[in-house]
């Protein structure tokens, strides 16, 4: 072949490979110049989470994911483990089943029937059934979790029939959702002995759950080595709603709030939870690209009284109801909770609007007491006190005083406590404020002895306050502290009363709804506490997931209230990267509300984002690579034609 004809054909061949190298790459420019135009922050596209959870030590170690063990990490054995059932607020239904199908109750109450979702699966594939369930019933008798059922039977493979020798209507409710219990693995548990699930204080062997893990939550993981951080979390791809979205979730353990504020505010954490005032998440208020959600109801702060026993003056209901006029709510409400006050502010037999409602009463409940200083002073003066040169006295001289015990950890109690000192001086009584380690406020409140006054959200078995459904069922807790053989000490016999009518009545019937209404009222013409305000749960997370949706309440929007939102099994299935980034924006989305006000009130949405520069119109990509593509294919022809012409 001549030489000249070769260069002919190289040349021609150059040409070619420069034109299909040049359209390879025009391809990527041209769609990294319209991105880059059209982008104004950056989206993640990862394809997973960070979140953080508070172990409140130093060792910052897991210390159990059994959930039968009294000291299970609850928020990540939640994670773990879906419940059975959850409560939640409106608009959703009081008990939502979960893992659960649904149930039903006997006409007398004595037979509660649990039915499983059907083709259920744990993470290692194989089935859930009613033998998981059955076995899971029976631990939770012998463990002492539920009153001793006459019988445990297994009907069919996803249902299971609890019979009781007495009247239990409200047993799912109270015993199985109120407490989210989860089904666990008989092929695991059942190997052991009920000594070791149980863990009691005499025994040495406890088991944690922490090696070849099998569990049924959205993610899901092997083994844990105590001390390890992050977490790695696996999605489970036999999760009963379907594989998640994401691949991982990282859990991130943190000794105390001010490293977990600090992670969060350094971006390392896609998503931050708080419960409490408006001032416990404020540090986190305005972070850039999240979203600042105030979500449902956690407990209601309040003043509590040690009305048991011999403990002259508290056991005399004059003198608590006194205090409670004498105390200045709505400024501790301001104060704590600035913009949010007005949907914190509490009822006073601490009942949501609808619960009232469905009681027969108005939707604030029944009404007592504001803050009147006169009539403080007047309660006090007709009942044997005395007011004399701004003190207040005993009918035999003697000058009163009281000692308020408050939790030192709690941000919002020194204010509260000092606050409360200065309104009950007011009347002439000499307060001493007291921080106390969280242990011995719960330590305190078992007992009828070495406190008088404590204010708290919490004090560990008196979880007192907002509660979803008719929660005056279960709300008694004011009213006594258990005693060591397993009974409940009641300040009165009428109380225990109550707690049995509670149980053996069908909820929502005449009978229940009398003794809650006898109850509620109760609560203001004894005053065995004080509600000041509604604390929430918050959560501020990345604009760059998707999490859930405010007009279904699915999510991190659910209204359920047995686990922490971002730890909660809907919320960690919902989550997926966008795939791009929110616009900037501001919303209110409108939710329950749980406010005593009149006038209608929402609870807002706040997402705060930065603005970025105002970019040029973007090129669309497809244009770019026909220009491109046009103006090779022009040198192309023209190269082709001298090439052509020299042959000639």
């Amino acid at each position: 072949m001549e030489l000249a004809t070769l260069r002919k054909r190289g040349i021609v061949a150059a040409i070619v490979t420069i034109f299909v190298l040049s359209i390879f790459a025009a391809v990527p420019l041209a769609l990294t110049r319209a991105n880059a135009q059209t982008t104004t922050s950056t989206s993640s596209g990862r394809d997973y989470i960070n979140i953080g959870d508070l172990e409140y030590s130093s060792s910052i170690a897991v210390s159990s994911f059994n959930w039968f063990s009294p000291i299970e990490d609850y928020d990540l054995t939640e994670l773990l483990y879906v419940g059975l059932f959850t409560i939640a607020f409106p608009p959703e239904p009081l008990v939502v089943p979960v893992l659960a199908q649904g149930y039903s109750v006997s006409a007398n109450g004595t037979q509660s029937v649990i039915n499983l979702r059907p083709d259920l699966k744990w993470s290692d594939g194989s089935p859930l059934n009613s033998t998981d369930l059955w076995y899971t019933m029976w631990l939770l008798n012998q463990t002492d979790h539920i009153p001793p059922p006459s019988s445990i039977t297994i009907l069919n493979s996803t249902a299971v029939q609890v019979t009781f020798p007495t009247p239990e209507y409200q047993f799912v409710q109270t015993q199985l959702a109120s407490f989210d219990v989860v089904v666990v693995p008989y092929e695991i548990f059942g190997k052991l002995p009920v000594s070791e699930i149980d863990c009691t204080s005499t025994n040495l062997t406890c088991y944690s759950n922490f090696n070849d893990i099998v569990a049924d939550g959205p993610y899901t993981l092997s083994n844990y080595t105590i001390g390890e951080t992050p977490i790695a979390l696996t999605a489970n791809p036999y999760y009963f709603e379907g594989p998640p979205h994401l691949k991982n979730v990282y859990v991130y353990l943190y000794p105390s709030e001010e490293s977990y504020v600090a992670a969060y505010k350094s971006d390392q954490l896609d998503a931050f939870w708080s419960y409490g005032a408006y001032i416990d998440i404020a540090p986190v208020v305005g972070f850039i690209d999240h979203t600042l959600i105030q979500s449902i109801p956690a407990l209601t702060y309040a003043v509590l009284f040690n009305a048991f026993g011999k403990n002259y003056p508290f056991t005399d209901p004059s003198f608590r109801l006194a205090l409670a006029y004498a105390t200045n709510i709505t400024q501790i409400n301001s104060l704590e909770n600035g913009p949010y006050a007005n949907t914190s502010s509490s009822t006073e037999d601490s009942l949501i609007p609808t619960d009232n409602e469905e009681l027969g009463l108005p939707p604030s409940g029944p009404i007592g007491y504001t803050y009147n200083v006169t009539e403080a002073e007047n309660i006090l003066t007709s009942n044997g006190f005395k007011l004399s040169g701004g003190k207040l006295y005993f009918s035999n001289g003697t000058a009163v005083s009281l000692q308020l015990a408050y939790e030192s950890a709690n941000p919002v109690s020194p204010d509260v406590a000092q606050l409360l000192a200065t309104d009950w001086t007011q009347i002439g009584i000499k307060v001493t404020p007291k921080a106390e380690a969280d242990s011995t406020i719960q330590s305190l409140t078992l007992g009828d002895t070495g406190w008088q006054v404590i204010i708290a959200g919490d004090t560990g078995l008196n979880v007192f306050g907002v509660t979803s459904g008719p929660g005056i069922a279960t709300a008694l807790s004011p009213y006594g502290y258990p005693a060591s053989n397993g009974s409940t000490v009641y300040y009165n016999d009428t109380v225990g009363t109550w707690e049995n009518d509670m149980d053996v009545y069908p909820q929502f019937s005449s009978q229940f709804n009398s003794t809650a209404v006898e109850i509620a009222n109760a609560y203001v013409t004894q005053v065995p506490f004080i509600p000041l305000f509604n604390s929430f749960n918050w959560q501020s997370v990345s604009n760059d997931f998707y999490w859930g949706s405010p007009s279904n309440y699915t999510g991190i929007f659910n209204t359920q209230s047995t686990a922490q939102q971002q730890f909660y099994w809907d919320t960690l299935y919902q989550v997926a990267p966008l795939a791009a980034p929110t616009p900037p924006v501001t919303t209110t989305t409108t939710f329950p509300t749980y406010s005593t006000a009149t006038t209608p009130t929402t609870t807002s949405v706040q997402t705060t984002s930065s603005a970025a520069p105002a970019a040029s119109p973007a090129i669309p990509a497809i244009y770019l690579y026909v220009a491109v593509a046009a103006v090779i294919i022009v040198i192309a022809g023209v190269a082709a034609t001298m090439i052509f012409r020299r042959r000639q």
